[in-house]
């Protein structure tokens, strides 16, 4: 696992601006203008235990693309299921999990097909029928990168009992529970560990935006 020091923000090394690694690429005829413009296309998958900065990270990740120039999205798996479900987490199954794939496959193509460069999506994608229910969805054929964020559980359950936007997941009993049935063997071999434990989230962002531009 790659492990992040809590001073190694420091020196920190801003990644060229507009510029991604070539994964797919899309033409696109600008409608006013008459010319075709060409974009590349990343996909960025952000898993980890609750309470791990999943939804942080992946809004940076599109925010900090943004001020660079690029056309970036951030999506949460959490929204698609409540789209689905409702509220009450107690009754959420593989069903509705497994419609909250398609749906965010769906929205995917839709970003990149508007000319989205990147597409970062907080959820639980340790197993591998999970990350393959949606990407084997996607009409795209971006280049993707699985990014797992580890946090102990003490901090998990402190991160999660400050947040006022949780219910079910503040109980410490259920963040233990579900750590347990993380399946981390099942991460992609060429996935980025990393620990957003006394680390900055804009030096977690920036370790990714390494590896992403590292795929070239």
């Amino acid at each position: 696992m790659q492990r992040i020091s809590s001073n190694s923000h420091e020196g920190e090394r801003a990644c060229p601006p507009c510029e991604i690694p070539r994964g797919s690429r899309r033409e696109l005829a600008d409608p006013v203008g008459g010319y075709i413009r060409v974009v590349d296309e990343q996909l960025v998958l952000v898993t980890g235990p609750v309470g791990s900065g999943k939804t942080t990270i992946a809004k940076l990740l599109a925010s900090r693309a943004r001020s660079r120039g690029m056309t970036a999205a951030a999506l949460d798996m959490d929204d698609f299921v409540l789209m689905f479900n409702g509220p009450d987490w107690r009754s959420v199954s593989s069903k509705e999990w497994s419609a909250a794939r398609s749906a965010a496959a769906a929205a995917v193509d839709a970003y990149f097909i508007a000319g989205a460069q990147l597409v970062a999506i907080a959820g639980p994608f340790f197993g591998r029928g999970d990350r393959d229910e949606l990407v084997a969805q996607l009409s795209s054929n971006p280049s993707t990168l699985v990014v797992a964020l580890r946090v102990g559980l003490e901090e998990a359950i402190r991160r999660a009992a400050s947040d006022p936007t949780r219910t079910l997941s503040k109980d410490p009993e259920l963040l233990a529970r579900l750590e347990r049935t993380i399946a981390w063997h099942e991460l992609r071999k060429d996935a980025l560990q990393l620990s957003t434990e006394n680390i900055l989230p804009e030096e977690v962002a920036r370790q990714i935006e390494e590896r992403i531009h590292g795929m070239v």
